[in-house]
């Protein structure tokens, strides 16, 4: 499969594109990946489409499984040597504003082993999750799995 890749900068929308144009392939094959660029809150986000003549495949669960593991890579990267604020940080914020749609993402994670990712569940469910005192992020990862298991989510 051979691959041409170009490069576009939008300054009205302070983005840069990158897209990937699959050229032998039997269906029409589009990847698009844009980062924010150029404000305090940078993040990724990643779509797919793909058809095959009229019919349009829905590539929703790609798109975003994409942008959850993209978002995660970049706040791994970011904040692995910070100890505080590392849900400050854009990438984790927009892992939050993906809502429900990161949260079997986000438990596939937490069943890895501890991860500051915890916090994510926290705000996309609030008051969900009761701490009693001082709670290590283990065991608050211990908690969510528990309790997102109980509801259905594995």
């Amino acid at each position: 499969m051979s691959k041409k890749e170009m490069k576009q900068f939008d300054n009205s929308k302070n983005t840069a594109d990158f897209k990937l144009d699959s050229i032998e392939c039997s269906s029409n094959l589009m990847l698009h990946e844009r980062e924010l660029k150029g404000t305090n809150s940078p993040s990724f986000e990643f779509s797919l489409s793909i058809s095959n003549g009229n019919e349009k495949i829905d590539t929703t669960e790609i798109d975003v499984r994409t942008s959850f593991e993209q978002n995660l890579r970049y706040w791994n990267a970011q904040t692995q040597f910070c100890s505080t604020n590392n849900t400050d940080n854009s990438y984790f914020r927009s892992i939050v504003e993906m809502g429900s749609a990161a949260v079997p993402y986000i438990l596939n994670e937490l069943k890895k082993g501890p991860t500051l990712l915890v916090y994510a569940l926290d705000e996309i469910f609030p008051g969900v999750m009761k701490y009693d005192g001082y709670v290590s992020v283990k065991e608050a990862c211990e908690k969510w799995i528990s309790t997102l298991q109980k509801i259905g989510i594995n």
